[in-house]
């Protein structure tokens, strides 16, 4: 896969973000529509294209796909629909396995609050909170998850909060795998965080790749014990 230059976002990015967020103004949009293309969209799509053989290099292979729908997630501003068809923030998503909404993936959100990053499924189906269940009657398994957690933990990102309150009956589980119970879906996310001036200048990609890296043991593991993508 060749490289491309990615030469970082322009500074006043988070600027412009926040105007976004505070308008509701069709006249407006109709104004800086092209704005919003040129330094929201079309920055972010040459970004993925930067990032998707460093992205491919991981260990397991990540997937990017710059294009609207795929790694960026955003879509274009439609004036004919203010009230949802713009975002305040930049949702950018890197996927393991196959398929982009199924697959665990990794997250990167631009905003005019900061920087966010994240991993993870946020729920499990059925046929993989079995699997999950049962990785959690495996001591190794159960070892190798606490230690990814920790891992996107020194990158700067927690695990969500359980969705349960209450150890499933069918389970007999004790420490970390008991606690670990409680949740129906792992997410490891930050919450906004100040732009590093690295996210402005062509060592962007590099500075990105070394914080996501945190957050591959996690996709890894989920890959392996839940989705049982190999």
């Amino acid at each position: 896969m060749t490289s491309f230059e990615f030469p970082g976002f322009e500074l006043t990015l988070p600027e412009f973000l926040a105007q976004l967020r505070e308008i509701a103004s069709e006249d407006w949009l109709e104004q800086h529509k092209e704005k919003y293309d040129s330094q929201c969209i079309q920055p972010c799509l040459n970004f993925i294209r930067a990032m998707a053989a460093k992205v491919a290099g991981f260990d397991p292979p990540h997937i990017a796909v710059p294009v609207l729908g795929g790694s960026l997630r955003n879509r274009k501003v439609d004036v004919a629909n203010t009230s949802g068809s713009h975002t305040s923030f930049l949702h950018l998503v890197f996927w393991g396995g196959d398929e982009a909404l199924i697959s665990p993936s990794l997250h990167l959100i631009l905003s005019s609050g900061g920087l966010g990053f994240g991993a993870g499924q946020w729920q499990f189906n059925e046929a993989q909170l079995t699997r999950y269940h049962k990785a959690l009657g495996n001591e190794l398994a159960v070892t190798e998850l606490v230690h990814a957690i920790e891992n996107a933990k020194q990158g700067g990102c927690h695990l969500e909060k359980p969705q349960l309150k209450i150890v499933p009956n069918e389970l007999s589980l004790s420490g970390h795998a008991r606690q670990l119970s409680l949740h129906t879906g792992l997410v490891v996310r930050n919450r906004n965080e100040d732009y590093d001036p690295q996210m402005f200048t062509p060592s962007c990609v590099e500075w990105v790749c070394e914080r996501l890296q945190h957050l591959v043991p996690l996709q890894k593991w989920l890959m392996q014990n839940v989705y049982e993508i190999h």
